[in-house]
């Protein structure tokens, strides 16, 4: 994965949709304590990541890379109406949403792909000391995504 030095977010979603072709919208928005703190809802005309605004710059990036994650990973986005309400009207009623589909855990293996590909990224950019033996599953994810972002 071409990776920006010096590291730079937006450039690194630009250089993703330039690939893809097709446009990644980042969308800052405050998200509830309780609900999830990223979000990538895919649509028929762009990729939308929706992140947490009131946090600080690298924990905004981890986020990001997070849902970009899932994105690379072939995952589905998994949004149903309610989550993406839930995010942008957090004044409703939580217990009207809860049982919304969310990911705010790290349990199923989609999540922890996702979380090893922000991880990854944020490490081979220098944003976070290298990790000591990467597990076997973070060697596999970062050939897939390398074999999928290098040009043919």
């Amino acid at each position: 994965m071409d990776i920006p030095r010096p590291f730079d977010i937006d450039e690194l979603v630009a250089r993703v949709s330039r690939r893809r072709g097709r446009p990644i919208e980042l969308r800052p928005v405050r998200t509830p304590a309780s609900g999830p703190s990223g979000l990538w809802v895919a649509t028929r005309e762009a990729d939308h990541i929706f992140y947490e605004s009131e946090t600080s710059a690298l924990h905004s990036e981890h986020i990001i890379l997070h849902e970009l994650g899932h994105l690379l990973c072939g995952h589905e986005s998994g949004v149903t109406p309610d989550v993406v309400l839930r995010l942008l009207m957090p004044t409703l009623d939580p217990a009207v949403v809860r049982g919304a589909l969310s990911r705010t855990g790290y349990r199923d293996r989609d999540e922890r792909q996702a979380e090893l590909f922000a991880m990854l990224v944020l490490e081979r950019a220098g944003r976070l000391p290298p990790a000591s033996g990467l597990p076997a599953e973070a060697h596999e994810l970062l050939i897939r995504v390398e074999e999928a972002m290098t040009p043919r």
